[in-house]
């Protein structure tokens, strides 16, 4: 289900947030601070998972850890 937002009185529906970092705790406390305002999250912990996302869904924002361990190139899958 995607987040609903009210825009001057009407309801528009949002695509999800995707949020990348490899911090457990900080990921689920961002994640779920933006759930509680009526947004859809996905989060994931790496630069990989994080493509694999991208490849399954469209986001409208994408918000990235610039610290991530880089395991492959960010977000060139």
């Amino acid at each position: 289900m995607k987040a609903l937002h009210e825009s001057d009185g009407a309801q528009v529906r949002l695509d999800p947030i995707l949020f990348v970092d490899d911090d457990p705790r900080f990921r689920e406390c961002l994640a779920s601070a933006l759930r509680k305002r009526g947004l859809e999250v996905e989060s994931v912990a790496d630069s990989t998972s994080a493509v694999e996302q991208l490849g399954r869904g469209s986001f409208v924002s994408v918000v990235v850890d610039l610290r991530l361990p880089r395991e492959m190139p960010p977000f060139t899958g």
